[in-house]
Parts: C-alpha cells; structure tokens; sequence
C-alpha cells in the first residue's frame, strides 16, 4: 500500500532528529520519486508527527541491567544477532558469554568481530541459512537481542523485518532511532558483565547443527568452483596475513557468507553514509 503524507513528513522529522543527536553525523534517506516530483499544490500532511523518540532510553547501568535480565530469563528460543559495527573483543566476548549462558545462538557479521573468537555459539552461516526458507519456519526465535548496530547480510535484515518478537537493541552510541524495539544506553562490557543470566540448554544445538552443515556446503563450493567470485574472495581471506579492508556493495556482503567462524584476520569496511564510495571516503579521510 502507499504510505500516506504523514509517514514520509515522520521519516523526515526523524532524520532530522538523528542528525543532531548528541553524536551527529549525517543521515542518509533513499527516496524513490514517481514523476512528477512535486506534490500537488493543495498537498499538506495530514496529522503532526513529533521526532521519534528512544523507547525505554536507559542511560543507567542499573536500570539497563535489570532491563537486560528479565528480558533474558523471560525468553527461551532466543538469538542474539551482533551486526556491522566492531566491537572490541573484549566486549563481544562478554556477548558471546552470555549467550552460552542462555543457550542462545549469536548471528554474527564478520565485522562485528565475532567470528575471530570461533567460539562455537557463534553462527557464521547466518546469511546463508536465512535464505533457506524451511529453516526460517523451524527456527522461529521468541525474542531477538541486536548488538554493533545493523547487519550487512539482506536475508538476515530482510528475516529481522520480518519477524513480529520483542527486540531489545543495545545502542551505546545512541544511533537508533527506529520506533518499536526497547533500546538500553549503555556500554557493551559494562552491561553484559553486569547481568547473571539464567542457565539452561536452550535451542542452541539445533543451530549449531545448521552451521555445520552449511559451513561443509560452502567448503565444498570453494572446492568445486574456484573461478567464482565468492570462491576468490574466500583464497584472498585465508591468504591474508593482516588486517583486511573490504569495499561496499559485493564484496562486504562476499565477506559476509564466505567468512568462516574463526577466522583470525581483523577485517573492517565503510557501512555509513559514503555508500559505495566509502572506501574511497575512508582513505581520504575527515
């Protein structure tokens, strides 16, 4: 259906709002015009919408804590799914800890730096499975924890759409500005030492089964058609010796599937406003 005015005059005032939050930066909007471009003369929103605002905007530790706690021990079949921002590894270890804890599996992008630790609750096959639409139906979570802001993978974030579960989103940079999910301002390390999640086995098996599986398939289409595109980008990975830059559009979200669970390389890449030109954006500099 056509969005009416007053979602794209809510798009705007939310843009606006992101732009000069304590940490500003730009924001970028892709906006697909029908000819002509102009609204029709009498054209005016229909209602006021306000800037949209955090839900739960914890700044507190304690609160964050809390809020982090019960949203663990109420839910039984969840994911966490740790996206395109790096985080220190000490952080993303305290993650990871607490999602052995609870027995959920942790979806990780590459440049979340997850799947350097090759811990085995750490799925790097996420992209790849969520594309599988049998798996996608039997392994429907109750609840999604997202950390390091959005991933690169489209099935991951077209699955995270698509899913109807109650999110809590750690924000410590104070980037989100989506209505919906509860959003907890604190630091990664501080809250996830600061929580004593509750034990149990949980669903993590089922998904790392899944992993293994589709972590064979991918060595065996490495093996079987070294000519492709993602096959040379995988030689390319192993081979190399040190931290890897990687360019938007392809090759990010090549990294993305053909990035195995402990591979030790530190890999980075532009996810921000440059778009497909970041790499360039990011060697020129400020």
């Amino acid at each position: 259906a056509e969005p009416d005015a007053g979602t794209y005059v809510e798009a705007a005032q939310q843009a606006v709002a992101q732009a000069v939050r304590p940490k500003a930066g730009p924001v970028h909007l892709n906006v697909r015009f029908d000819k002509p471009l102009e609204p029709p003369p009498a054209w005016a929103p229909s209602a006021r919408f306000d800037p949209a605002t955090i839900v739960g905007g914890l700044r507190e530790t304690p609160d964050a804590t809390e809020t982090l706690a019960s949203f663990l021990a109420e839910h039984e079949r969840g994911v966490v799914v740790a996206g395109s921002a790096r985080l220190a590894p000490v952080e993303i270890q305290h993650v990871v800890d607490v999602a052995a804890a609870v027995g959920w599996p942790v979806i990780a992008d590459p440049l979340s730096g997850g799947r350097a630790l090759g811990r085995p609750e750490v799925v790097s096959t996420g992209e790849l499975l969520l594309r599988d639409p049998g798996f996608v139906a039997s392994h429907r979570p109750d609840a999604v924890l997202r950390v390091a802001g959005t991933p690169t993978g489209r099935a991951t974030l077209a699955w995270l759409s698509a899913l109807d579960v109650p999110t809590l989103i750690v924000d410590p940079d104070e980037r989100w500005a989506a209505r919906g999910p509860t959003v907890l301002r604190a630091q990664v390390g501080a809250l996830f030492t600061s929580v004593d999640p509750p034990r149990r086995d949980g669903w993590l098996a089922t998904w790392q089964e899944a992993e293994k599986q589709a972590a064979s398939r991918r060595r065996d289409e490495v093996s079987s058609n070294p000519a492709t595109e993602p096959a040379m980008f995988r030689a390319a990975l192993d081979a190399a010796a040190g931290p890897v830059w990687v360019a938007s559009s392809m090759p990010v979200r090549h990294l993305d599937v053909m990035t195995p669970n402990g591979h030790r390389s530190p890999v980075f890449a532009n996810r921000g406003a440059n778009g497909i030109d970041g790499t360039i954006g990011s060697a020129a500099g400020p």
